[in-house]
């Protein structure tokens, strides 16, 4: 069985995490909305192409946005790709990301 170390964030510890790491967030009542209803821990998983390469802790690429990541989410989510996302995903997959997607 797996032991975990670290005691969980409530929404606002995530917001802050988010925050230090970087991350851009307009509006933080929307972030707490999204995070309260996806978890921080699920989306967590679509914020990795928005790392800086190495960086420890996760820091995000210089203007990633919620927005970016929340796009990413709900295009696997609900598998709906419309072509930025697409030529985004396919250079992730590649490994030819070198910065953050613009909406």
């Amino acid at each position: 069985m797996t032991t975990f170390h670290k005691d969980p964030l409530n929404i606002e510890q995530q917001v802050d995490t988010l925050l230090g790491r970087g991350l851009v967030i307009d509006d933080r009542a929307f972030a707490k909305s999204y995070l309260s209803n996806i978890s921080y821990f699920r989306l967590s998983a679509y914020t990795r192409p928005f790392y800086i390469p190495e960086s420890d802790p996760h820091q995000f690429r210089p203007g990633t946005t919620f927005d970016d990541v929340l796009t990413l989410y709900t295009c696997y989510r609900f598998k709906v790709y419309p072509p930025p996302i697409q030529a985004f995903v396919r250079e992730y997959r590649e490994g030819n990301v070198t910065a953050p997607v613009s909406a």
